[in-house]
């Protein structure tokens, strides 16, 4: 409305208005001077007056590349979702944390460097937050949060508001019914009064993370004093998960997408509500997925709103036609499963990028986060790979984008386990560096104790402005003795931009089982100390050869034998050790053993293997050998012949 004020960092800037829904405002060329993250708020006069949610604005040097390094984890017990905002007014960013265990949301005020004070817990009653979204829903200037939540000891699932007081502390919380169960909400004023409401997607329980039944969106429209009317159910699909926001037909109503899991023989998909602008909304529209996962935004900068979906190991982007359908999706795989995507300009060249995050069930190195950096036409360049310092949590943790060290590069934080339960649940950040690592993990092959593996080496390149000054690099962690740095060219070295140093790492596992550590490098680039996990396997089994060739053998007949040598070099017998054959054409191969049921300690026994090939042209498997007892990943020995 006239008299309108857009606000830089609280203070005012020159502003025009339009019209109803739009003003313009002029930033001075002092406010782009230094590198930094700005508030951008729009607050308008009385009587009704009122100030707009912040919107962050980065201003940082225009890169190609980005580099992420781990700040800071810190324990959460029982975290499942975590969201950014900042709750203080102090102008950096806080992480609002929903906790299964406590019944609770969970503050951790950010310092403005990337890390962040003691959580503080606020109850919400009989139920945990399992989605929460944050908003000024009584209108006095201060964040409030709406909390989606689930698992009520009495039956009856919610919405839990928390009024803020303006300091990073909340009000007790009020209850409003919604269907039982809830996934997800997003905040909108969906009947254009002024007042923020909220849409809670709806999921019958049954076998989860699979609906019951038919899926709904509960709409609760906000009284503008931090009350909500009762809740209003539209039909959403046959499940449901994720709820987005936005206008996606261009007519200036506010419109909801919502995402889902299948639903027994009803395939997974979108579905998107038209708004009527009244608060109500229209028969939805499906698209069919899968589409587990979703998020909004103008991705090929055309004014129109487009959607980003991602399910099992495939990223979607669907490109709005204005109208609220949207055209066939532009696909592209990361990881194995990915259970989050977020949207940002992460390498600050004008263009969105796509960072999705990869939940795995198996060894530490395997989890990780994927970046896809933006081409500004539309398309993504192939994924770069960020490991994750512990699982990504599977059931809502989310990864989250936002400047939280100030530096005007937009970083990320997620709710993540190390797979041993809820309890170990933490919040994990990840900032963005000026010192690329790569790889930023090394994996070793299972080691015999008391001999080296062969060397794997890293580099560390300077992709800032300036000079790189290393000042340290060692090793760290659980297992730091079970390697060895043998090379170092990093250690006390200026790396000028675009230049180059390398670490050269061996395993000399010290026992049996699963030993991990971390090669770590202080540094004066951005998120110093930067770090990369190392991770291997102890045994007491030496074997020979580590592969074996069959060269070219007819079809319907079978190789000479070839004979792989185990050795025990332990102290202990080992019993049972069960040889086992796996790959793509592992029915080409047979393997017999004389290892028998306990192997003493020197002794030796053999496994041989012959090739008997089913069809034509190269034939590939794995022998794999597992010791019994000694943990850890088994022997492989790769196998080939071809069939002729």
């Amino acid at each position: 409305m006239p008299g309108t004020v857009v606000k830089w960092n609280g203070k005012g800037r020159p502003t025009a208005f339009v019209n109803s829904s739009e003003v313009t405002a002029t930033i001075l060329a002092s406010d782009l001077r230094h590198a930094g993250t700005a508030f951008v708020t729009a607050t308008n006069p009385a009587p009704g007056g009122g100030t707009s949610n912040v919107a962050w604005f980065e201003i940082s040097p225009p890169g190609k590349v980005v580099a992420f390094s781990n700040s800071s984890t810190y324990t959460v017990p029982g975290a499942v979702t975590v969201v950014a905002a900042d709750l203080n007014g102090d102008g950096k960013l806080d992480l609002i944390v929903g906790n299964l265990e406590t019944y609770a949301v969970v503050v951790l005020l950010g310092n403005g460097d990337g890390t962040f004070q003691r959580p503080q817990s606020f109850p919400t009653g009989n139920a945990f937050p399992i989605s929460i979204a944050v908003g000024d829903f009584n209108k006095d200037g201060k964040p409030d949060i709406a909390a989606a939540t689930s698992y009520d000891a009495t039956g009856s699932d919610y919405l839990a508001v928390l009024l803020g007081n303006g300091d990073g502390t909340f009000q007790p919380f009020q209850s409003y019914p919604v269907d039982p169960s809830p996934r997800w909400i997003s905040a909108g004023d969906f009947n254009e009064d002024g007042n923020l409401d909220v849409a809670v997607s709806i999921c019958p329980p049954g076998n989860a993370p699979y609906c019951g039944g038919p899926s709904t969106v509960g709409v609760l429209l906000g009284n503008g004093d931090g009350t909500f009317q009762q809740a209003v159910d539209y039909a959403a699909g046959p499940s449901v998960n994720t709820v987005v926001t936005g206008d996606f037909n261009g007519d200036g109503h506010l419109d909801l997408a919502v995402s889902g899991f299948p639903n027994g023989s009803l395939p997974s998909g979108i579905s998107v509500l038209l708004g009527n602008g009244d608060g109500s909304f229209q028969t939805p529209t499906f698209l069919s997925g899968p589409y587990f996962y979703l998020t909004t935004a103008d991705m090929n900068q055309d004014g129109i709103l487009d959607l980003v979906a991602v399910a099992d190991n495939t990223v979607s982007v669907m490109f709005g036609n204005g109208d609220g359908t949207f055209a066939m999706p532009v696909s592209y795989t990361a990881g194995e499963y990915l259970v989050s995507v977020a949207v940002g300009d992460f390498n600050a060249d004008g263009n969105l990028d796509l960072a999705v995050l990869d939940c795995v069930e198996g060894p530490l190195s395997s989890s990780s986060i994927y970046m896809l950096l933006g081409n500004g036409d539309g398309t993504w360049r192939s994924p770069i790979r960020i490991p994750a310092t512990n699982y990504p949590s599977a059931q809502l943790g989310g990864l989250v984008p936002g400047d939280f060290n100030g530096d005007g590069r937009i970083d990320l934080t997620s709710a993540q386990s190390n797979g041993n339960g809820t309890s170990s649940n933490v919040i994990a950040t990840y900032l963005q560096t000026t010192a690329l690592v790569n790889p930023m993990f090394l994996s070793f092959p299972t080691t015999v104790i008391g001999t080296a593996s062969q060397s794997q080496s890293l580099t560390v390149t300077n992709i800032g402005r300036s000079p790189l000054n290393i000042s340290l690099v060692t090793l760290t962690g659980t297992y730091p003795t079970d390697f060895n740095i043998v090379g170092n060219t990093c250690q006390g070295a200026v790396v000028q931009p675009a230049g180059q140093c390398a670490i050269t790492v061996t395993f000399s596992p010290a026992a049996q089982g699963f030993r991990s550590a971390w090669v770590t490098i202080a540094d004066s680039g951005l998120a110093s100390p930067e770090e990369v996990l190392l991770s291997g396997s102890g045994t007491v089994l030496e074997y020979s050869p580590t592969h074996l060739t069959f060269g070219s053998v007819n079809l319907g007949t079978a190789s000479s034998a070839q004979t792989v040598t185990l050795t025990n070099t332990g102290a202990a017998s080992i019993g049972d050790l069960q040889p086992s054959l796996a790959g793509t054409n592992s029915g080409d191969f047979l393997e017999s053993t004389t290892c028998g049921n306990k192997l003493a300690p020197g002794a030796s026994c053999s496994i041989l293997v012959t090739f008997q090939p089913t069809a034509t042209g190269t034939r590939t498997a794995v022998l794999n050998i597992q010791e019994p007892g000694g943990g850890g990943s088994p022997l492989e020995v790769a196998l080939m012949g071809t069939g002729t």
